[in-house]
Formats: C-alpha cells, structure tokens, sequence
C-alpha cells in the first residue's frame, strides 16, 4: 500500500461524540492493522470553540458551545491510549483549558 505519498491523519476529539478512549483505541487499531502503520503522523486533536463565532454572525446556535475545553491531563491521557495501539508518530496539539 506504500506508493511513496505522504499521509497524514488528523482526528478531532470532541467531548460527547469522539472523545473516548474506545474510539481513540479503534482508530489507531485501524491505523495498524489495516493501513500497515504507514502514516507518516497521526495528530489527535483538542476541541476548540474557534468556529463559534461564524455560527454566531450566521445567526444560529452552535450546539456545542457549552462544552468546555479539554485539559493538557486529558490530552495526554488520549495521547497515551493512541500510543498504546503501536501507531508510530502519533502527537497530539491544540487549545486546552
């Protein structure tokens, strides 16, 4: 599957939807086990609430503007999960609270 192109997987965590140690956990698995751990990087995202303003000059309610930033404990801690499929590369970035 190695055909020389870069590949780069970025996944968002969001509280209440993909910010669970389950997902984090198949997604790397997947990563291993059927993409042969060729990704160049995988970077595991911190929610942010950078688009609550567009939502906001649209005139509509972002749903998930309650929600709260995620701590750097609960980065590392989902950083940690993802290392622990063997995915090579892995970091994480973004806001935290």
């Amino acid at each position: 599957m190695d055909n020389g192109k870069i590949i780069w997987i970025r996944t968002p965590l969001i509280p209440n939807y993909t910010a669970t140690e389950e997902n984090v956990k198949r997604i790397g698995e997947f990563i291993v086990d059927e993409l042969n751990n060729i990704p160049n990087q995988w970077d595991i995202l911190s929610f942010n609430k950078l688009c609550e303003i567009k939502y906001s000059r649209l005139g509509m309610s972002w749903p998930l503007s309650s929600e709260p930033l995620m701590t750097k404990e609960e980065m590392e801690n989902f950083l940690e999960i993802a290392k622990s499929t063997g995915v090579k590369n892995v970091k994480w970035s973004g806001l935290t609270r």
